[in-house]
């Protein structure tokens, strides 16, 4: 099952916030729920989804994700 829009090609930095849900997602071995803005914070326009999206890819290339589903 996978369904995610594709990362940006340019996305760099954020890696502060990228290790955060990381770790949210290590507490909780068998899904993660990503729920703006609870976990991602922040005021309109500063990436929170790219930030979801490129988290998501990350985790998928790692083999820590194998279901993506993208909710809009």
């Amino acid at each position: 099952l996978w369904q995610l829009p594709n990362p940006l090609r340019s996305f760099s930095g954020r890696k502060l916030q990228l290790s955060r849900l990381s770790a949210a997602f290590k507490n909780n071995q068998h899904h993660l729920v990503i729920q703006q803005p609870k976990q991602i914070p922040g005021t309109g326009g500063i990436g929170k989804t790219q930030l979801a999206v490129q988290f998501a890819h990350d985790m998928v290339r790692e083999g820590r994700f194998t279901n993506v589903i993208w909710l809009n």
